[in-house]
């Protein structure tokens, strides 16, 4: 068939006008409004029958929880509304943004009026509801509490206050205090330093024993760490918010162990020698009655687990494990040791094989196995079927870039992929694991929740498909995130992406913004909706740049030799291998390797800071926010976890303090910080500045008054990074 010249023209026409139609988006679209954003689900709750669900929503008026059915999605009921609660004290109608169930689900602890302590933890006025009457109970009409947690009975309800722990009966009019020695800056029972809920992960620090007439907690002795001081500009005089901070090599909170006896009214303490440790990452409750008690020593390489007679304190060590490097027990999980509630056994995670893994420990001998094997890491421990002797976890084994969830036989057989989508999934199973709920995400692909059925995999139904952002997506100018291989200096292959500008030309030159956080814990090339930070790509790829992204040596996912291959030596190995990306992609016929920029949040900003000092001579432009400039400055768990004290490690310390190399600065350098970051405090900007200005080197420098590690609220996401792109505009 012969196809004319004009129908041929045509076609073009109209293709050239479909390209042309598509938007550009710009700094404001990300920051200000909401139609880039993806939507999720929030405040769902699986229920105890494993048929049903709840969902924390807004009616257009008020909130609501909802109750859902798994297999028909229908909604089944409103268990509560805003609209129908008052608050007895002034009766205004109670606005909430959480809720937690009791063991039973006849009544709710709502969250209100809450404020920001650290960086996650905080207080609220808690609002006790009795779903068969509506009835509501305050737990204290004057001051605000932390962390309330429903006995498994149901009938009483802990708490702290004012570093205090309190239990009050429902329905009482007082509580029972149970610890008295609580002051802020000195003693803290039943939740966490500053250091711990940053480091460990947690901020809870007591637990009801599973039949409710014990409570062991956490008790804080803080009164010879040292005080940070944070200058806070809210009036004429400005504040002064001092905290306790240890700092690498000074000294930690002395913490200890106690149990109180609700009925007897009395407080134990576990007694387990304090020269024995530094440091209780976790403790739990075994269905026996014993308290299960993990430590670790200074240097983070050695691990024990005490079983504790609840009725005398008496510890008994249980299991040991020593390793070379470091035992990192902070990666996103709740915990790492999982007693079964038969009692019989203890499913724990640990990477002793050079991968994390999960072992069986029969409990009353000791003896250990393997359930996962390979080369990959676990990620998440989702669940234990008991009665089926199932374990539910995800893992890396597809690809590090990616998390599927998977179930496996106690015994190690058996394992069976459950999730199927490319990308990040994120799981929450039923009660009795019949279903579960996923939320499916992947490079430039907003999420996707469905409902599946565990034992096929069918999806039940879909709960959110963001098709609303799909369509706007189609109008904008996007470009593929493309993954690419990179090898570092010791032939390691370094995990990437790639995006390249829309209108990507391969016969022209561009410049690139080469990004990265490159710490331990946190991986930046992972196949999930990146959200502000996928169009914060989109708009740089709009304006000519290639975007690239590359995991170094250092970060997690890939098992410890991946991992731990920095240990004493924070910085170097890993500016090497960014070094190694900005040689690599200056090989491409189509970069430009005069115009290589470089940018960082945190640890991230730390490298840039050493990538524009010691790896000058390969980057003409670096942006460092929020970063590290000096270990000595950053607190005593992460830093020694990696590189020991300053008194043991000094050259550890300084060989990669970028505060030490500030001569080497060549290109152009932008230096941010929040005044307010609680976490890798301004100081660090503070000292950088001074050592530039000594060593003579013009730089840019942005404080962002009164704001925190996040530099967010406001305006200040949009200033700061129109901030940035005029800078990349102007240096590179």
């Amino acid at each position: 068939m012969k196809v004319s010249k004009l129908i041929i023209v045509i076609l073009m026409l109209v293709t050239t006008t479909t390209r042309a139609q598509k938007q550009n988006i710009t700094i404001e679209d990300i920051w200000k409004g909401s139609k880039l954003r993806a939507k999720n689900i929030d405040g769902l709750n699986n229920m105890n029958d494993g048929e049903h669900y709840t969902v924390l929503e807004d009616d257009g008026e008020h909130a609501v929880i909802n109750k859902y059915n798994y297999k028909t999605g229908k909604k089944t009921a409103t268990l509560l509304s805003s609209a129908t609660l008052h608050n007895p004290i002034n009766n205004e109608e109670i606005l909430f943004d959480d809720y937690l169930f009791d063991a039973k689900e006849t009544k709710l602890i709502l969250t209100t009026n809450r404020s920001q302590i650290y960086r996650h933890s905080f207080d609220a006025a808690y609002v006790v509801v009795d779903l068969s009457t509506n009835k509501v109970e305050l737990l204290d009409d004057v001051i605000k509490q932390q962390l309330p947690a429903f006995n498994p009975q149901s009938s009483a309800i802990a708490y702290v206050q004012k570093n205090n722990l309190f239990v009050k009966k429902i329905g009482a009019n007082t509580a029972q205090q149970i610890t008295f020695d609580g002051k802020r800056n000195n003693i803290i029972n039943g939740t966490t330093d500053w250091v711990y809920e940053e480091e460990f992960g947690f901020d809870r620090a007591f637990y009801w024993s599973n039949d409710g007439k014990k409570i062991a907690y956490f008790k804080f002795d803080e009164s010879e760490v040292k005080e940070f001081n944070m200058t806070m500009f809210n009036g004429l005089y400005p504040a002064d918010n001092k905290f306790k901070y240890p700092k690498a090599g000074e000294k930690n909170s002395v913490v200890t162990i106690h149990i109180f006896d609700i009925e007897k009214g009395t407080t134990i303490k576990v007694n387990i020698d304090a020269a024995q440790y530094e440091y209780i990452p976790r403790i739990a409750w075994h269905q026996s009655g014993t308290l299960m008690v993990s430590t670790l020593n200074r240097a983070q390489n050695k691990l024990d687990i005490y079983t504790v007679d609840a009725t005398n304190g008496k510890a008994n060590k249980w299991y040991t494990r020593t390793d070379e490097k470091y035992i990192d027990i902070s990666e996103g999980q709740e915990n790492f040791f999982y007693p079964t509630t038969d009692g019989k056994n203890v499913i724990l995670l640990s990477d002793e094989d050079g991968y994390i893994h999960l072992y069986n420990y029969d409990y009353a001998t000791g003896a250990k196995s393997l359930i996962t094997k390979g080369n990959f890491d676990v990620k998440k421990l989702h669940g234990i079927d008991e009665k089926n002797k199932l374990i539910y976890y995800s893992s890396t084994e597809v690809h590090p870039s990616e998390d599927h969830t998977y179930v496996i036989d106690f015994n190690g057989a058996n394992k069976r992929q459950i999730t199927s989508k490319q990308g990040a999934n994120t799981v929450s199973f039923s009660a009795n694991y019949a279903y579960f709920i996923c939320t499916n995400s992947a490079f430039g692909v907003p999420y996707n929740v469905a409902l599946y059925e565990t034992k096929t995999g069918k999806t039940v139904r879909v709960l959110e498909d963001n098709a609303t952002l799909l369509s706007t997506i189609k109008t904008i100018n996007t470009s593929p995130v493309e993954m690419i291989i990179v090898k570092a200096t010791d032939g390691t292959l370094l995990n990437g992406y790639m995006v390249k500008p829309t209108n990507f030309d391969a016969n022209k030159k561009y410049p690139v913004f080469q990004t990265y956080y490159g710490g331990p814990g946190k991986a930046e090339v992972e196949s999930e909706w990146g959200g502000a930070n996928y169009w914060w790509h989109q708009f740089l790829a709009q304006k000519g740049y290639i975007v690239v992204c590359v995991d170094n040596r250092g970060t997690p996912n890939r098992g410890n030799a991946f991992k731990k291959a920095t240990y004493k030596n924070l910085g170097k190995l890993e500016v090497e291998d960014q070094i190694e990306v900005a040689k690599y992609l200056g090989t491409l016929p189509y970069v430009d390797k005069t115009r290589i920029a470089c940018m960082g949040w945190s640890f991230g900003g730390y490298l840039t800071s050493l990538c524009m000092t010691k790896g000058s001579a390969y980057f003409k432009a670096g942006i460092a926010v929020a970063p590290v400039t000096n270990w000595r400055y950053y607190d005593s768990i992460y830093t020694e976890r990696f590189l020991l004290t300053p008194q043991d490690n000094a050259k550890g310390y300084d060989d990669n303090s970028p505060i030490n190399f500030t001569d080497s600065l060549k290109g152009a350098y932008l230096l941010v910080h929040g005044s307010a970051d609680d976490n890798v405090h301004v100081q660090n900007s503070m000292e950088m500045s001074a050592a530039l200005v000594k060593s003579n080197k013009p730089f840019d420098q942005m404080i962002y008054t009164n704001k925190a590690h996040g530099i967010s609220g406001e305006n200040t996401r949009l200033h700061l990074y129109t901030k940035m792109f005029d800078f990349l505009q102007k240096n590179l």
